[in-house]
């Protein structure tokens, strides 16, 4: 049962209600494998490291909107130069 050192945190989170031996699977050693590796999926998805998916998936709609708002405003500030002359 190798968890990474933050693997702590996700556990308590994602803990799951019943045990591998409770479990109506026949081989419970890849039934634990894939547990941790879920784990450990979930907390490269969602978890508190700065360079997770879901942290960088925000920070890139933010850029994107971000963008298209200078955007948009560059392009009215352009107009109203061709409409009223400075």
């Amino acid at each position: 049962m190798d968890l990474p050192p933050y693997g702590t945190k996700m556990s308590s989170r994602f803990a799951y209600t019943y045990s591998i031996d409770q479990c109506d699977i026949l081989d419970k050693e890849k039934g634990e494998a894939f547990r941790q590796s879920r784990l450990k999926w979930t907390e490269w998805l969602k978890g508190e490291d700065p360079h997770s998916i879901s942290r960088q998936i925000y920070s890139m709609i933010w850029d994107y909107a971000l963008f298209c708002v200078v955007n948009e405003l560059s392009t009215d500030f352009r107009i109203a130069l061709t409409v009223i002359p400075i």
